[in-house]
C-alpha cells in the first residue's frame, strides 16, 4: 500500500475538515492491505487508536508492531467513518 500525507488541497478535494491523516494512492494486488479492504482514495487517520498525522506517523506505528498483528485502521471512505482490520504479514 502507497500513502502521501494529506495537504490543505487533498483535504478541500475530499470535503475534510483536517489536514491530518494520509490517502492511500495505490493498493498492491494480493497485498494485506487489499486482504483487508483498502482502496484508493481511503484517508487513514487512526491505528489502534492513534491519531495519524502524516506518512511518517504511519511508518513508525506500522515498524513497531509484528508480524501477525492485527492493526485497526479508521479511515474515511466517502465521507463515512470506517474501520479495517489489516494482518501484517512478511513481505
Amino acid at each position: 500500500m502507497r500513502v502521501q500525507t494529506l495537504d490543505e488541497n487533498l483535504a478541500r478535494y475530499f470535503k475534510l475538515s483536517k489536514t491530518e491523516g494520509v490517502i492511500v494512492t495505490d493498493v498492491a494486488s494480493g497485498s494485506p492491505a487489499e486482504k483487508a479492504g483498502f482502496k484508493e482514495g481511503d484517508v487513514i487517520i487512526e491505528v489502534n487508536g492513534e491519531p495519524i498525522k502524516d506518512d511518517q506517523s504511519l511508518i513508525e506505528l506500522i515498524q513497531i508492531a509484528k508480524v501477525g498483528d492485527v492493526l485497526n485502521f479508521k479511515v474515511i471512505r466517502d465521507g463515512k467513518e470506517i474501520t479495517l482490520k489489516m494482518k501484517l504479514e512478511k513481505s
